[in-house]
């Protein structure tokens, strides 16, 4: 990936970090240095990528400094060219634009859900009421429940729920349950 390459780049060498540093602190207001892509977190993706777009112009030029550096080894010159090389390419700045709009919709959504007045977990009655409304039916659909074999003198341990509380339990919480650790990893 271009934007964990162009991070290798610059962290291999402190010198060309504190220079990166300094040139992207004079061109801009903000400094915004480049940082790694962690797979694992889209907050993590979306600052990644939010570095590159708005610091892409100064990470361009300093590319191409660097890549007519006499003074630096010829490796450095030749993959300081190849980066400036493809952020100059229509395809790889439509792309980042691209995850750039939808990491950072996605970043809005996780902040809006994990914010402590957003509590869906609660709002199941709500749910059912605009279920409700939609379809214009009040009943759930009811199933035989398979009753398990009891041994001689076995205690029957066995909830039976309504078909409300069943589409609470094992459906809607699940959901929520889901949704709550994809967010968090």
């Amino acid at each position: 990936m271009m934007v964990q390459g162009i991070y290798t780049f610059f962290t291999a060498s402190l010198y060309k970090w504190n220079l990166l540093s300094q040139f992207i602190k004079v061109s801009e207001n903000e400094k915004l240095l480049p940082k790694r892509v962690n797979t694992t977190r889209w907050s993590s993706r979306f600052d990644t990528i939010k570095v590159l777009g708005h610091s892409y112009a100064s990470i361009k030029r300093y590319l191409e400094q660097i890549s007519q550096n006499r003074e630096e080894k010829s490796v450095v010159r030749v993959e300081a060219a190849s980066f400036a090389e493809k952020l100059d390419l229509l395809e790889n700045g439509i792309i980042l634009t691209f995850w750039l709009d939808i990491l950072h919709r996605t970043n809005d959504i996780n902040k809006a859900l994990q914010q402590k007045n957003m509590d869906i977990r609660n709002e199941f009655d709500q749910y059912v009421a605009k279920g409700i409304a939609l379809t214009g039916n009040e009943k759930y659909t009811e199933r035989r429940s398979t009753k398990r074999k009891r041994h001689f003198e076995e205690p029957n341990t066995e909830v039976i729920l309504d078909p409300r509380k069943k589409m609470r339990s094992q459906i809607y919480l699940p959901i929520l349950d889901n949704l709550q650790t994809e967010i968090i990893h």
